[in-house]
């Protein structure tokens, strides 16, 4: 696959290192890969090197070994983290370095696995490595996440003997390298600029209006009165890391997004598309929300994983992020479900359960973890992203006033 389709991928590699996280000279870099997608990880090393890196880390991943630790090890071995897994995040921080995340996953790799286990697992990272993605969360660095395709990834979507080229093809597709019609664009670094600026060009729209709170409406039975805490910024595209560096987190991206107040939202949320969490897919589910917090939920596939999920700390209850895209977008246009929250994300409007970014508020990247709390800003050990968007969604804004602003009109912008 890499061979057959060399050139494209070096231009992917250009593009996740020049425009994802926007490596600069002499800065050291983080890729983390799957070991099954190594000659990739390969070529965004070399690029990172051609852009000026002065070092470049792959640490290499394989899901399929994890999988043995589910099946094998103790329950009590999923506790703790290494240290050294700790330390070596906090020294490339400290470094100043940015961070490439390579995605290659099956969605089902761990169906199997024992929950609890995978429960505990979850848990232990995310307090070990709180450091770390305070440091991610904060923009106190670059970071990007690409995804590259994986047979068992593409024959769920498809089930096809040519799944694997349709998944590389779409992922092109994604990313602005081939167009809607498979023919490749000629420069994917001005398609991103120009991509960049209509998302930036809303969000200036969106901040101006500060809207006090909005109001979700779909035939599904969403229905959700959502609180936005004082001087909320939304966000799109890119964004610019503490020391001035613009980057792109998520490729693709199609997102206009920014945090809600944790503490003012009511009433019922019902999925639209499946969630693959920790390689187990949650299905059909829903939530029903009283000042904020989940108070009922379900879910017809999945329900133990996402009761676990809920269970990870009480602000997993509460929501971190609310974000908007129009279902006129290249990836909802393609009618697909990628059980990939890096796509399927960028289909759908969507929520976060948990921890929201400070920089959603103004000044928040200064403030203390109490501080944003007190200002509505949730926090978390868990920050996963859920699709409520449909073909019928209607989202109206409404002001300090009461006045309303319709934002969203059978699932695309109205502005």
């Amino acid at each position: 696959m890499y061979e057959k389709y060399k050139a494209l991928f070096e231009k992917y590699a250009e593009l996740t290192v020049k425009i994802g996280a926007n490596v600069q000279k002499g800065q050291y870099v983080v890729i983390n890969c799957p070991v099954d997608s190594s000659p990739f990880g390969r070529m965004v090393s070399k690029a990172a090197y051609e852009s000026g890196a002065a070092w470049v880390q792959i640490n290499w991943t394989d899901e399929a070994s994890h999988l043995l630790d589910y099946k094998y090890a103790d329950k009590d071995m999923f506790d703790t983290v290494p240290q050294w897994k700790v330390d070596s995040r906090l020294y490339y921080c400290e470094k100043g370095a940015c961070f490439i995340s390579i995605l290659g996953e099956d969605p089902d790799i761990f169906a199997t696995a024992d929950p609890e286990k995978i429960k505990k697992d979850a848990v232990s990272r995310s307090k070990a490595l709180t450091g770390y993605y305070e440091y991610i969360m904060g923009n106190k660095c670059c970071w990007t996440i690409v995804a590259v395709p994986e047979k068992n990834w593409a024959d769920k979507m498809y089930g096809t003997e040519n799944s694997l080229d349709l998944l590389t093809t779409d992922i092109f597709k994604t990313v602005r390298i081939l167009n809607s019609k498979g023919v490749v664009i000629a420069d994917p670094i001005a398609a991103w600029k120009e991509h960049c600026k209509i998302i930036t060009d809303r969000c200036a729209f969106l901040n101006e209006k500060q809207f006090k709170y909005l109001h979700y409406k779909s035939s599904n039975g969403t229905d959700l009165m959502v609180g936005m805490p004082e001087n909320h910024i939304w966000m799109g595209a890119g964004e610019e890391s503490t020391n001035g560096t613009y980057f792109i987190a998520n490729m693709p991206t199609e997102e206009i997004f920014s945090a809600p107040d944790y503490r003012k939202i009511n009433g019922k949320l019902i999925s639209s598309m499946p969630l693959s969490y920790m390689g187990n897919i949650i299905n059909n589910f829903g939530f029903e929300y009283k000042d904020g917090k989940i108070v009922n939920f379900f879910a017809e596939t999945g329900y133990e994983t996402l009761k676990n999920l809920l269970s990870v700390d009480e602000e997993t209850q509460y929501l971190g992020e609310i974000a908007l895209v129009d279902k006129k977008t290249p990836i909802a246009a393609m009618k697909t479900v990628f059980y990939n929250t890096l796509f399927d994300e960028n289909a759908s409007c969507h929520f976060a359960l948990g921890e929201a970014y400070p920089s959603c508020i103004r000044g928040g990247l200064d403030m203390s973890r109490d501080e944003l709390k007190e200002k509505g800003i949730n926090y978390s050990l868990e920050h996963v992203d859920f699709m409520v968007g449909t073909e019928d969604l209607s989202i109206i804004g409404y002001d300090s006033q009461g006045n309303p602003t319709v934002i969203f009109e059978d699932g695309s912008f109205a502005f």
